[in-house]
């Protein structure tokens, strides 16, 4: 995790995003994670980037969290990255802008009802989320599909 938040200080674009690992359903992630009751729970809705969904014998869900913040803040709070913000804008528009992406940034809070709808969507759409195949193979990663022969996938829906 340290590496990867020096690495995109030493880069120094104008925008970072830190993830945190998430199993989706019909990954190769999601199996491993299920088989090895790492997977906390089924909720689609907890399915994003930036909620805890696996109980790792490597780190605690405190160190996630606690680094999850930690990166944002310190690749923000850089003052060429507030400059360069500053500078940039142009309208009204976009210090609005810049308030939401600060506040949900650096304070973790969510503005808006994001949340219900992404709850009212993820039960309408829940069925078809994880109906879907790749031909006759098991999901792969993208480093294997590196490395291993082409083959030609369609996606299908399971009957």
């Amino acid at each position: 995790m340290r590496n990867t938040l020096d690495f995109a200080i030493e880069l120094d674009p104008d925008i970072a995003i830190f993830n945190i690992c998430t199993p989706y359903p019909g990954t190769q992630l999601f199996k491993w994670a299920k088989e090895n009751g790492y997977l906390k729970h089924e909720d689609w809705t907890e399915y994003e980037l930036s909620t805890f969904l696996m109980n790792l014998p490597t780190v605690t869900d405190k160190a996630l969290k606690d680094f999850y913040i930690y990166a944002y803040r310190k690749f923000y709070w850089r003052p060429i990255a507030i400059w360069r913000r500053l500078k940039a804008i142009s309208n009204f528009s976009q210090i609005v802008d810049l308030f939401h992406a600060f506040t949900f940034i650096m304070l973790r809070h969510k503005m808006g009802a994001r949340d219900i709808v992404r709850k009212d969507w993820v039960e309408a759409k829940k069925k078809e989320f994880a109906d879907y195949q790749i031909g006759d193979v098991n999901p792969r990663l993208t480093y294997q599909l590196h490395y291993e022969p082409q083959q030609n996938y369609s996606i299908q829906p399971k009957s």
